[in-house]
């Protein structure tokens, strides 16, 4: 008879001795997948700490990188308080999504870094700018199950988990202006694409080494000039742009100018007090007229007449002086027009009407040089081919050749936008947007539609249009005549065909849908379709779709 005890006796004492080594590896199995388990969270919290950090510091979107990303970037000092903002929204997600670090503490350090990127397009050269954001998180887990089967001094203190994410605003992969307001990237866009007025385009030109005269004709030549101020029988005053691209040099501009010719010159070294306008000679006499412009010393400048016949009897650069009755040719325009039409044309406003009777050809963008085309919200050459046309703010006490004068002033303008039949550029393939800004008359400051108020502009469609008005500081009303626009318009108050100031939704959605549709009735639109032609994103409300018009306080806050 065999006798089996001894052998069942000895895996027991065999199972007695791996148990606890068994149970040992379990327990650092299972600290093992908790830590990775743990990492894990850490990395998402890092993550999404890092991302909100770096958007909270430079305002715009941002991205996760590597770090050999950011090891070729050249650095560069962060602005002030970027780094203490960065930290606060930081600290704000992991408190959300781990709920035990606060900023400052032993387990989380941060540190930001700015960069420059240089570009191909001339406004990125020296003033992009990226920031990188980086938040570690360092943890120490226990090893908790392996510690029940080892002593103290074969077993670790504590487990280091350690995370590190990084975190840029996305300059060249995503939306460099996006998470800004929808103002506040359109007026950088007006501000690099234009000047504002034919002075500074002017000293643009001399600033690169022209003469006076030749800066004049240059900035003549890359807009629409009108050859003055025409004095109608009727006794209204207008002037008329023709905006074609057959017009000298503009067909190959990607950015042009409306160039208002001056009504109003002092004689001497007077600057006009106060935010005067030619409204303020609304029912004044003809003498208490004469006087104001006496004490000021000033006389009109660059009106065109003509006879009963409608023959130009002459072009621009003359002066009118209404306070001196000998001035031939006021002698003369009483003569022809009649005392009464000459008083009421000489108090009365400018109607200034810009006919866009062509539509602009795409230009083939690859070819131009990075001054010659226009680059999109990514910095990349924008195969759109957008035309940026400034509407000139009326000029305010400007030096006319010398720096104590005389001076020219605009008085605040009517100014209407038509675009005609052949300016229909629908077909993206083929043809242009035009995109006009227009702030609104200089006041005595220097602002712009603040001190003078601006007039309202209006916008005629006598074709379907793509395109963007970017008012902010203007009434501007839409006489669509069932025509569809493409595009984005942003005004101080948005008035329909009618005439009527309309109210608007304060957003596109399911429910606003019959408002916005009767919105768009009010401005005679058959169809409405929002877009901004690359210049500029949103973030929050991302899809406007028929939501074309943004009152300024609107575009203020829609990001």
């Amino acid at each position: 008879m065999k006798h089996i005890e001894p052998e069942r006796a000895s895996v027991l004492v065999f199972t007695a001795i791996l148990l606890p080594l068994i149970l040992f590896f379990a327990g650092m199995a299972i600290d093992i997948g908790g830590g990775y388990l743990y990492k894990s969270s850490l990395q998402n919290a890092a993550d999404a700490a890092a991302l909100a950090g770096v958007q909270a510091a430079s305002s715009k979107k941002a991205r996760l990188v590597n770090s050999d990303t950011v090891s070729s970037i050249i650095n560069v000092t962060p602005p002030a308080g970027s780094l203490d903002r960065a930290n606060a929204m930081a600290n704000k997600v992991m408190a959300a999504d781990v709920g035990a670090w606060q900023s400052g503490g032993e387990h989380v350090s941060t540190e930001m870094r700015a960069s420059l990127l240089d570009k191909e397009d001339p406004r990125a050269l020296g003033k992009t700018g990226a920031y990188y954001y980086k938040v570690e998180i360092t943890d120490r887990m226990p090893m908790r199950f392996a510690r029940l089967f080892l002593p103290d001094a074969l077993v670790a203190n504590g487990w280091t988990v350690t995370v590190q994410s990084w975190a840029m605003a996305a300059t060249d992969e995503s939306t460099a202006m996006s998470g800004r307001t929808l103002l506040e990237q359109m007026l950088e866009v007006e501000n690099d694409e234009n000047t504002s007025t034919f002075q500074e385009l002017k000293q643009h030109f001399k600033d690169h080494g022209m003469s006076d005269g030749d800066a004049h004709n240059a900035a003549k030549a890359l807009g629409f000039t009108n050859p003055g101020i025409t004095y109608n029988l009727d006794g209204t005053r207008s002037e008329t742009f023709s905006v074609r691209h057959d017009n000298g040099q503009t067909k190959d501009q990607k950015s042009l100018m409306i160039n208002f010719k001056p009504d109003i010159i002092t004689k001497g070294n007077v600057k006009l007090g106060g935010n005067w306008d030619i409204s303020q000679f609304d029912g004044m006499s003809d003498e208490q007229v004469k006087a104001f412009l006496t004490q000021n010393q000033l006389e009109y400048t660059n009106l065109r007449r003509y006879n009963n016949k409608g023959t130009l009897l002459n072009g621009e650069g003359n002066y009118l002086d209404w306070t001196n009755s000998d001035d031939p040719l006021l002698k003369n325009m009483i003569q022809v027009y009649g005392e009464s039409v000459v008083s009421q044309l000489l108090k009365s406003r400018i109607a200034s009407i810009i006919n866009v009777e062509e539509a602009y050809p795409v230009r083939d963008v690859e070819s131009l040089g990075p001054m010659d085309v226009s680059f999109d919200i990514n910095y990349n050459r924008n195969k759109l081919d957008p035309l940026f046309i400034r509407i000139e703010s009326e000029e305010y006490n400007e030096a006319n050749g010398k720096a104590n004068g005389p001076y020219v002033t605009n008085s605040v303008r009517d100014i209407s936008i038509n675009i005609k039949p052949q300016a229909n550029n629908m077909d993206e393939k083929s043809y242009r947007p035009m995109l006009f800004f227009y702030d609104g008359p200089v006041d005595e400051l220097g602002e712009r539609g603040v001190g003078r108020k601006s007039r309202t502009v209006v916008l005629t469609l006598e074709s379907d249009f793509r395109g963007v008005l970017f008012a902010p500081n203007s009434p501007v009303q839409v006489i669509g005549n069932g025509h569809v626009f493409q595009g984005l318009i942003i005004a101080d108050t948005i008035i329909g065909a009618n005439g009527a100031v309309l109210e608007m939704p304060a957003e596109a959605n399911s429910d606003t849908k019959d408002t916005l549709q009767s919105f768009y009735s009010n401005l005679g639109l058959s169809d409405a379709k929002y877009d901004t032609f690359g210049v500029a994103s949103l973030t929050i409300y991302s899809k406007p779709e028929k939501d074309i018009c943004f009152l300024t306080e609107r575009a203020r806050t829609t990001r």
